[in-house]
């Protein structure tokens, strides 16, 4: 059996803790404090940075690194002790002139990866899907409550989310939408709400649960699907996104998923949300789950 070691951020954020695979283990790359912060950007010294992974990594056949925690010490430091495959995985994606810097030093050191198509053409980068795990799918019965949810950051959407949702919420849909960023004060109305901090896990988990559909929005010049997408998938929730090229991913039907745009109707999203959800086969759920997603790492 191949052990794979992936390095993430902080295991214990989106679903990375809940993963029960043998032959994998999700691990925090460096350790937490401000003296670390300094350290693990330094050569040589990073090693410092580095908590118990850095002592079992020989039993690994192969390490996978998010990019958020990318940096030159680290790919230097795993140079020098691992002599068995090593790959970057991006799943933000290069809209911004500091991402694109980070995965064209990425690849210098280890065939990166992206889940953004369009940043794998631009970048000359190798294209690994969305990932999630169905180990995460929380079976706790929940009371549909919602029709359409929505969990995300602002990052310049909320103008075009309020004006979604009072589309839909006028049209007698029963909506719930969460924007991460600084409070509004003209897009405040009841389900249309600002947080400061991050839901957690089993918090997000649970909306997912009691709601119909998810709404994903995707970036301007964003490629790759969302992990919102994803999770609706192994949820076995509807899915309502701007994104226009749906339709050519090999998990659509129009019974799950629609795709939007400004001429979108209310009656048209009511329409699609009444349809039932068509269960899909597990070989097409199986290359977004974390088991076998590790495998297009070669």
């Amino acid at each position: 059996m191949n052990r794979n070691l992936i390095l993430v951020q902080d295991r214990n954020n989106y679903f990375f803790r809940y993963v029960k695979e043998d032959s994998i283990d999700i691990c925090t790359t460096y350790k937490s404090g401000v003296i670390f912060r300094i350290l693990k950007k330094i050569p040589l010294l990073s090693i410092c940075a580095y908590p118990n992974w850095k002592k079992s990594i020989d039993e690994y056949d192969k390490i996978i690194i998010f990019d958020s925690v990318f940096n030159v010490a680290l790919a230097l430091y795993l140079k020098i002790v691992f002599h068995k495959p090593v790959y970057v995985y991006s799943w933000n994606s290069a809209i911004n002139l500091s991402q694109k810097k980070l995965l064209n030093k990425a690849k210098i050191f280890f065939p990166t990866f992206s889940f953004d198509k369009r940043d794998c053409a631009s970048l000359s980068l190798k294209y690994a899907p969305m990932v999630y795990s169905r180990d995460a799918v929380q079976s706790i019965s929940e009371e549909i409550i919602y029709d359409v949810v929505f969990v995300g950051k602002d990052k310049g959407r909320t103008k075009y989310l309020y004006e979604l949702f009072n589309m839909l919420t006028k049209s007698g849909l029963n909506c719930r939408f969460i924007i991460l960023g600084e409070e509004k004060k003209d897009y405040i109305k009841p389900g249309f709400e600002f947080i400061e901090k991050y839901l957690s896990y089993s918090e997000n988990s649970k909306l997912i649960r009691q709601s119909k559909a998810i709404l994903d929005v995707q970036q301007d010049m964003q490629e790759g699907l969302t992990i919102r997408v994803v999770e609706a998938m192994f949820y076995e929730k509807k899915i309502i996104t701007n994104k226009q090229d749906i339709d050519t991913y090999d998990f659509y039907n129009p019974s799950n998923v629609i795709s939007i745009n400004k001429s979108t109707t209310a009656s048209q999203v009511i329409e699609f949300i009444n349809k039932d959800f068509v269960k899909l086969s597990d070989e097409i759920t199986d290359r977004y789950d974390m088991r076998e997603w590790v495998n297009n790492f070669k």
